[in-house]
C-alpha cells in the first residue's frame, strides 16, 4: 500500500462477500428498542441489522412474514446503503458485538503488514479495517467484512449499552464518543475540505426549451395598457393582467404604449405615422434598464451577472449553497433556473437509472415546469440548481412564460442580508410508501423531512393555483405569492378559470374586455382623427415624442 497514492476505497456494492456473523444485533435499528421475544424479531439475511415487525411491516405493507420460504432482506441492504469510512460502528466478532471506528485502508498500521489475515483481505472489495474502541493506549486493529457493521445507537440509552456496562473501559470510551458528538454518522457528516462542487456544463438558457411551449389561450391576451408610474410600467401596483397570469410581456410593449399614446395626441395621419416611427426608433434604442415595462425580466437576463451578487460556496451538511454577496431586497427578480427541458417519462426513466445507484443528491436537481415537462439541471445549468431546500425559504419560484415557452424565474421574497444561504422550498411529493430525505435547514418551523405527503401535496397545490388570481382580487397592493416548489404545477388561463370561484372569473374576463375595448375604440378614434376626445388627464400622456428615453432615464435615476 502506497499511503500517498492509494486515497481512494474500494467500492463493495458488487462485491459478493457475505458475512461471517450468524447472529443479529439484539434490538431494533429503527426504533433501538429491545425485542421481548424472537416473534417480534426480524433479521435480515444479508447483514446483521434486526427490526421489529412493527417497524418494517408499516413501510412494506407486509402482512405475512411467517412462510416457509421467507428470507428478509432489509432496505439497506437492497439500497447498497454500508457504513462509511469513519464512522463509529458496532461490529461482529465471534458471538458478540462491540464499538469500533472503520477507517481507511491505508491506516492499517506497518507492523501489522505481516499479518496476511489482514493484509490480504484489505486487497478484496466488501472488506473493512475497523479499530476497535477499547479505551486502550495501544490500539487493537481488526477487518471485518461491510455486511458485519451497523451503525453505532443514536444514543447511550439504547439497551446494548445497558450490557456493555459490565466492561467499564470499552463504555467510559463510548460515553466520550458521545458526549463529544463524533458518533455522527453518514449525511450528518461535515463535508470535507477537499470535496468540490459536482461537475456540470454551465448554459444561459434551457437546452430544448421550445419543447415546452404553452397555449395559444395562455398567450393570446398579448399587449397591456399600463400607464407609467414613475417611469415604470407592468409592476404589480399596475396590477397588469400579463403578470397575473404569469406571462412577460412582449418585447414591444413600451413600443405599442407609445404608438397608442401618440394616436390618442392627434393631428392628421401623416403627423401620427410621423411621431409613430420616431418613437418606434427610440425605443429600440433604450437600454433594458431604461425600458419602463418591469415585466421583461426573463427575457433580458444575462445569466453572467449572477455572479455579480451569488457565490457558490459549500456548507456544514447540506453540501454547496449559493449565497448572496450583497444586500438583496424583496421582491428582486434573482436568476432563472435553467437546464435541460425534457418530457415527463424522460426524467422518470433518469431518476430510475439514477436510483440503481442509490444516488439519492442527483434526483434533486430535476423541477417540474408543467405537467407535461421537467427541467433537469444535473449536468447543464447555472449557479440555481445550488439553491438548497429550506421549510422558510427566502426565495420562490415561478413558471412563467416567455413568447409561449414556459421558464422558471426565481425572485426574493424577503429581505436578504449579505452572507446570507438562498434557499426556497422544494416541496417535493413524497409517494406513500417512502421516507423524505432528512431536512437540515434548521429553520424555526422545520419540517425535519424535505417534500410532503402525496395527498398533502395536491392538495395545497389546487389552492397555491388559485392564490395568484384571488390575491389581486382582494387587496391589489399586496403582491401575490405564487407556487415556490420544485414540483411547479401549471395550468391554461381556461383550467385556472374552471377551478376558480366566480368572482376571480368575473374579475379577470372584465379585465380582458377592458383593453379589448380600449384597443377598439383607439383604432377607430385613429382612423377618424378625432382622438383628443378620449385624452384622460389624470394620466401620464405626455410621452409622444422622441424625449421619451431621456425623461424615462432622469426618472428612474430619482426612483
Amino acid at each position: 500500500m502506497d499511503r500517498k497514492r492509494d486515497r481512494y476505497v474500494l467500492c463493495p456494492r458488487h462485491s459478493t462477500v457475505k458475512r461471517a456473523s450468524k447472529r443479529n444485533i439484539p434490538y431494533c435499528v429503527k426504533c433501538e428498542n429491545p425485542f421481548e421475544n424472537d416473534s417480534q424479531k426480524m433479521a435480515c439475511k444479508s447483514c446483521i441489522r434486526s427490526f421489529c415487525h412493527s417497524c418494517v411491516a408499516g413501510k412494506n405493507k407486509i402482512k405475512d412474514v411467517k412462510a416457509e420460504n421467507f428470507e428478509f432482506v432489509c432496505d439497506f441492504c437492497r439500497c447498497f446503503d454500508f457504513p462509511r469510512i469513519g464512522d463509529y460502528v458496532l461490529a461482529a466478532y465471534k458471538s458478540n458485538f462491540w464499538p469500533a471506528r472503520s477507517l481507511h485502508a491505508d491506516l492499517l498500521p506497518i507492523s501489522l503488514y505481516s499479518m496476511n489475515n489482514l493484509f490480504g483481505k484489505l486487497r478484496e472489495p466488501g472488506y473493512v479495517l475497523i479499530q476497535w474502541v477499547e479505551g486502550l493506549d495501544v490500539p487493537n486493529y481488526d477487518v471485518v467484512t461491510c455486511r458485519d457493521l451497523v451503525p453505532l445507537p443514536k444514543t447511550l440509552n439504547c439497551s446494548f449499552w445497558k450490557r456493555m456496562k459490565a466492561h467499564s473501559k470499552i463504555y467510559k470510551a463510548a460515553e466520550a464518543i458521545y458526549a463529544s458528538s463524533k458518533a455522527v454518522v453518514g449525511i450528518r457528516r461535515p463535508l470535507p475540505q477537499e470535496v468540490k462542487a459536482s461537475k456540470y456544463t454551465r448554459i444561459k438558457t434551457n437546452i430544448n426549451m421550445r419543447l415546452a411551449r404553452a397555449l395559444s389561450d395562455t398567450t393570446e391576451l398579448g399587449h397591456c395598457n399600463c400607464e407609467p408610474i414613475n417611469g415604470m410600467r407592468c409592476t404589480v401596483a399596475h396590477n397588469c393582467l400579463n403578470r397575473i397570469l404569469m406571462t412577460e410581456c412582449p418585447e414591444d410593449c413600451d413600443s405599442t404604449y407609445l404608438g397608442k399614446r401618440n394616436a390618442l395626441v392627434g393631428g392628421t395621419r401623416r403627423q401620427i405615422l410621423k411621431r409613430t416611427t420616431k418613437l418606434v426608433t427610440s425605443e429600440k434604442s433604450l437600454l433594458p434598464s431604461q425600458k419602463m415595462c418591469t415585466n421583461n425580466f426573463l427575457r433580458h437576463h444575462d445569466t453572467n451577472d449572477d455572479n455579480l451578487f451569488m457565490e457558490e460556496k459549500p456548507t456544514m451538511l447540506k453540501g454547496f449553497g449559493a449565497f448572496a454577496k450583497c444586500d438583496i431586497d424583496k421582491g428582486i427578480d434573482l436568476t432563472e433556473y435553467v437546464g435541460y427541458v425534457m418530457t415527463k417519462d424522460e426524467y422518470l426513466e433518469k431518476l430510475r437509472f439514477r436510483c440503481l445507484f442509490n444516488d439519492l443528491e442527483a434526483s434533486y436537481f430535476g423541477m417540474q415546469l408543467t405537467n407535461d415537462f421537467y427541467v433537469d439541471a444535473r449536468n447543464y445549468g447555472n449557479i440555481a440548481r445550488s439553491f438548497n431546500h429550506s421549510c422558510e425559504p427566502n426565495t420562490k419560484v415561478d413558471a412563467v412564460v416567455v413568447d409561449g415557452i414556459y421558464r422558471l424565474k426565481i425572485s426574493t421574497i424577503k429581505d436578504i442580508k449579505k452572507g446570507e444561504e438562498l434557499t426556497f422550498d422544494y416541496d417535493t411529493e413524497i409517494i406513500e410508501g417512502l421516507v423524505g430525505m432528512e431536512c437540515f435547514c434548521g429553520s424555526r418551523n422545520c419540517r425535519r423531512i424535505i417534500g410532503k405527503r402525496a395527498n398533502t401535496t395536491r392538495k395545497t397545490t389546487s389552492i397555491k393555483d388559485l392564490s395568484v388570481l384571488n390575491q389581486h382580487v382582494i387587496d391589489n397592493n399586496n403582491t401575490a405569492k405564487n407556487v415556490q416548489s420544485k414540483t411547479t404545477q401549471l395550468k391554461s388561463y381556461n383550467e385556472i378559470c374552471e377551478s376558480s370561484d366566480h368572482l376571480v372569473q368575473e374579475y379577470v374576463q372584465n379585465k380582458r374586455s377592458k383593453y379589448s375595448d380600449e384597443n377598439k375604440v383607439i383604432s377607430e378614434n385613429v382612423k377618424r382623427n378625432g382622438a383628443e376626445k378620449h385624452l384622460c388627464s389624470g394620466k401620464d400622456l405626455t410621452i409622444v415624442n422622441v424625449s421619451v428615453k431621456n425623461a424615462h432615464y432622469q426618472s428612474r435615476q430619482q426612483s
